[in-house]
């Protein structure tokens, strides 16, 4: 009997414990990208929506560099109390695994998935006077040019065409056969 009370008390004081309202300090929402960007906007704009609805301040915490990494590498090593959220894009989070041979964190085990925020286009975009106008045309053109150069003896027969960022990466995918047609993407990874 005296158990069964002493297991009971317990279990009241751990329950008001833990009834205790969340948040009851600041939120931190770390974002990989430099102030003024798209991920940016979009998180200050999500902060002081939370901020409103939760009644505690939630603070943007931009930590760029490193593809991402280091914001990455922020929270995976945060306490996981929730009062660290991570803002990021799924692009550069599912592919740093491949990009960088070793991480300082796991992309899968040390993160969980809560929601989708946002979504932002990405275009590919040539100047006017160039007569593709879709992508099977571009690479159409791509694939002209090197076999001209590799015709005329050029010395190495690899275009190059530079993507900013990780449109690269969305059009590789689509076009994975490209390299070995000798098509070369030079896409700059950092922020």
């Amino acid at each position: 009997m005296i158990r069964a009370l002493a297991v009971l008390a317990l279990a009241i004081f751990s329950a008001n414990a833990w009834a205790q309202a969340y948040p009851n300090k600041p939120i931190r929402l770390v974002v990989g990208f430099t102030p003024g960007g798209v991920s940016d906007v979009l998180a200050r704009a999500l902060s002081a929506r939370l901020s409103q609805n939760l009644g505690q301040q939630v603070v943007v915490d931009n930590r760029p560099g490193a593809g991402t990494t280091i914001a990455s590498e922020i929270v995976a090593k945060s306490a996981p109390d929730g009062y660290t959220l991570y803002f990021c894009d799924a692009t550069t989070h599912a592919i740093n695994a491949s990009l960088y041979g070793k991480l300082p964190y796991d992309s899968v085990k040390d993160f969980t998935f809560i929601s989708l925020v946002a979504s932002t286009p990405l275009l590919l975009v040539v100047n006017p006077a160039l007569p593709a106008k879709t992508v099977p045309e571009f690479v159409d053109r791509l694939r002209a040019r090197l076999r001209a150069e590799i015709a005329e003896g050029e010395p190495c027969g690899i275009l190059a065409v530079s993507l900013g960022g990780m449109v690269a990466l969305s059009w590789l995918a689509r076009y994975p056969g490209d390299f070995k047609a000798g098509i070369v993407i030079n896409s700059s990874l950092g922020d």
